[in-house]
């Protein structure tokens, strides 16, 4: 899943790539998923997407988990939590390259 290196949003060079791989990636993608199976795409950005989630606490505390673990791998990643009263924002935003990658990777079967 490599792709060429991309100057990150708060400088320095970082891969448009994952550091997981084989079954620790797959395990990694399924979970994500998983989580997103809970909400649905709101919309495309410029950099990235923006995924909608009903409001709960636990929804939360998972999201915020989520991002923490996506940090480790994918350190090219930059998230957003918005609450607001229609519930809870994910946007999943980064460098040139990113939107693909999370297309790829995550955005496949979770259209509007």
């Amino acid at each position: 899943m490599g792709r060429e290196s991309q100057s990150g949003r708060f400088g320095g060079e970082l891969p448009i790539a994952c550091n997981l791989a084989g079954d620790e990636q797959a395990g990694r993608r399924e979970a994500v998923r998983g989580l997103l199976d809970g909400g649905r795409l709101a919309g495309e950005l410029d950099d990235g997407y923006e995924f909608a989630f009903p409001e709960a606490a636990d929804r939360a505390m998972r999201l915020t988990e989520f991002i923490v673990a996506e940090r480790s791998c994918c350190p090219f990643l930059s998230f957003e939590l918005a609450f607001g009263p229609g519930g809870i924002l994910l946007r999943i935003r980064g460098p040139e390259g990113t939107k693909q990658f999370i297309g790829e990777e995550l955005v496949s079967g979770h259209e509007r």
